[in-house]
């Protein structure tokens, strides 16, 4: 009986022993036909490209990126490539899609963008390099010249350069959560100037605003939240389309103070009290 038992007992560890193979052969499989799936649905979207001239391929992991971007139709007009977490480096190819009008490369850790991106893509209407790595931006950027929108937000930007400024047809720029401590005046002394609806700078280490921030005849909305302002140049009472103003998060020296009528220190301010709110801000001149 003893003698049963045993062998029994060793049968049964033996088989255990086997299926451990089995069961990570049966996991590798499962993973391989899910590589394979993805790769029939990236495949699928690239051929419906070819007349939607639309490729969306955000939160998609790439193994083989090149090969695949190489099927890519050059008559792409918008491509979408948020948070893919390329393996090795962004894919040069995408820079040769010269009728590019929307790019979003938001969320993949890149720490430049290339000066192909500017050199090549001049068609671009909407760029999206938000949530990276990035420390500052080519000034080759001013060959885009089709640009309306620049979201630059959440990266470690220092320094802008001036050739923003010429961007002439941009209406609206997030510079949002960076490490900027001053912006170039000459920014907007450019024909970004007469074009710019929309500016968003909250978030950073400002001190105050170049004089030239009065230039900016379309601005609509002015987004300085979180800062280390104190105060605004005087130019900044030039800003008459003004419609929101967001202040809040900054150590303002208020001039004159206790303004009856006027929003508090923490609050967005809008319509003619946007205005309104910016005039005891102002610098005393």
């Amino acid at each position: 009986m003893a003698s049963t038992m045993h062998a029994t007992g060793t049968g049964s560890s033996s088989g255990k022993l086997q299926s451990l193979p089995s069961s990570r052969q049966q996991q590798k499989k499962a993973s391989n036909e899910t590589v394979r799936s993805r790769e029939a649905e990236i495949h699928l979207k690239v051929k419906e490209a070819r007349t939607s001239q639309l490729l969306m391929l955000s939160n998609t992991k790439f193994l083989h990126c090149a090969e695949l971007f190489e099927s890519v139709p050059h008559s792409l007009k918008h491509l979408y490539l948020s948070n893919c977490h390329f393996v090795d480096e962004f894919p040069e190819v995408v820079f040769k899609l010269t009728l590019l009008e929307t790019l979003d490369i938001s969320r993949n850790y890149m720490d430049e963008l290339p000066a192909t991106v500017f050199e090549n893509l001049r068609k671009l209407v909407t760029l999206d390099c938000s949530f990276n790595n990035l420390i500052s931006i080519s000034p080759s950027c001013c060959q885009l010249k089709d640009l309306t929108e620049l979201n630059l937000a959440n990266n470690k930007i220092i320094y802008l350069p001036q050739e923003v400024g010429e961007l002439s047809k941009l209406q609206v720029l997030v510079l949002s959560n960076n490490l900027l401590r001053e912006i170039p005046g000459a920014v907007f002394a450019g024909p970004i100037s007469q074009s710019l609806l929309h500016l968003a700078v909250d978030h950073n280490l400002l001190l105050t605003l170049p004089p030239e921030i009065g230039n900016l005849a379309a601005l609509e909305e002015l987004n300085i939240r979180n800062n280390c302002f104190k105060y605004l140049p005087v130019n900044a009472m030039s800003l008459k389309k003004l419609t929101a103003f967001h202040h809040s998060g900054n150590d303002w020296l208020i001039c004159p103070p206790n303004i009856d009528g006027v929003p508090g220190k923490m609050q967005s301010s809008y319509g003619t009290a946007a205005l309104e709110k910016l005039f005891t801000y102002i610098h005393p001149p």
